[in-house]
């Protein structure tokens, strides 16, 4: 079980989240894309279990984005697995 900001997820949560925003044809490489503010805690703690990386934040409140429509105002980046500590 992890505690992120005071909820508790299991580890077979994690995927879900990750997959949310890594790359669907290579998931080792960089991260970026738009997410809900409220789901960053969640989606950085499986970035870093995935990848050995954090999240950084690049943008918020971007709400002409067409991502927005959906409450996707946060764009988040990292250099992901490939580029980071756990890669080759």
């Amino acid at each position: 079980m992890y505690k992120v900001d005071g909820v508790y997820y299991d580890r077979e949560q994690f995927p879900r989240f990750f997959d949310s925003v890594a790359n669907p044809t290579d998931w080792r490489a960089e991260i970026s894309a738009w997410i809900k503010p409220e789901d960053y805690s969640v989606i950085n703690e499986a970035v870093r279990y995935y990848t050995g990386t954090s999240l950084e934040i690049k943008e918020k409140c971007k709400t002409d984005h067409p991502a927005a429509r959906v409450g996707h105002t946060m764009l988040v980046y990292s250099i992901g697995y490939r580029n980071g500590p756990c890669g080759p």
